[in-house]
């Protein structure tokens, strides 16, 4: 095992972040979504991730580890709870085919959930 980590995998939030801003490979942008250890730099390797499969994958998992929710009104036509890595993914999306694969499960999703 090395001595030194990626500075992706930084407790310190500026140097983590540069990491990422400068990171273009779309494997290890997918690395850091799954195993950085500050959810900010998290959303901002979702934030530059253009492969579609992957920004599919993390639009459809609707548990990203964080209590609070996030609205979205553009995928649906009502509001569904959403984790702030999935809004950021969908907002991202191309593939119409997947946009519409996202909806339909934001409403299975959704019609599991308890409205107040």
């Amino acid at each position: 095992m090395g001595f030194f980590k990626p500075a992706w995998q930084s407790d310190n939030k500026d140097k983590a972040l540069r990491a990422v801003a400068k990171e273009t490979d779309q494997l290890k942008l997918a690395e850091i979504i799954e195993t950085a250890p500050l959810y900010d730099v998290r959303i901002a390797a979702v934030e530059k991730l253009t492969d579609q499969k992957t920004l599919a994958d993390i639009a459809k998992d609707f548990n990203d580890g964080l209590e609070e929710t996030i609205y979205i009104d553009q995928i649906v036509s009502v509001n569904r709870q959403l984790g702030s890595m999935q809004k950021v993914a969908i907002k991202q999306l191309t593939d119409q085919k997947v946009i519409a694969d996202v909806a339909i499960k934001c409403r299975a999703y959704a019609s599991t959930r308890v409205s107040y």
